[in-house]
């Protein structure tokens, strides 16, 4: 059965590749990045059925509400959501500037948490899967979504709430087994 797969950060690297593996299973694919051009050109080369590309900010709080509203009236129900949005700033703690810092967290972790948040509202009635997708890279925003899903789950588990599949245990075993390991020398 085809479902509305939303996929923010799907026109470059591992969500281009998701939406186009999407699409050729036969769902449709709304697909999301900061560059609107990007986002329509990547959806418009994507098989199937016709997808729609869109243009939202994840640290954001109103680019993403818009974005999901957007999809609820054009599209409808949200049937799987993939996170691949994310930004690096890549430097030495001691070279890190406080402006960068605030933008890996507002992008990797507090966007992660607004677009979860309004996935949810969509798949609660239906049901659905969320999959964040996270690098190394991104170390602490990272770790903190991976905690902040596994409070999703809980949550949700204790409020009796038909709770869809959150994912992100690929990312944890990825980082367990290479950077932990050679930090600590495992």
């Amino acid at each position: 059965m085809s479902r509305l797969a939303v996929v923010f950060g799907g026109s470059r690297g591992i969500g281009r590749a998701v939406s186009q593996l999407l699409a050729q299973r036969g769902h449709k694919v709304v697909l999301l990045t900061r560059n609107k051009e990007a986002a329509q050109v990547t959806a418009e080369s994507l098989p199937g059925e016709k997808h729609l590309g869109l243009s939202c900010d994840v640290s954001k709080e109103e680019d993403v509400q818009r974005a999901f509203e957007t999809i609820s009236k054009t599209c409808g129900t949200v049937g799987y959501l993939v996170n691949a949005a994310g930004i690096n700033r890549d430097a030495l703690l001691l070279r890190s500037k406080s402006e960068d810092m605030l933008s890996v967290l507002h992008t990797n972790l507090l966007g992660s948490m607004l677009i979860c948040r309004g996935a949810l509202r969509s798949m609660l009635s239906h049901g659905g899967a969320i999959v964040n997708i996270g690098g190394s890279n991104f170390c602490v925003s990272h770790y903190l979504m991976i905690l902040y899903i596994i409070s999703i789950q809980c949550h949700e588990v204790q409020a009796g709430e038909k709770s869809p599949c959150i994912s992100s245990w690929a990312v944890l075993v990825h980082l367990i087994t290479t950077r932990w390991r050679r930090s600590f020398r495992f």
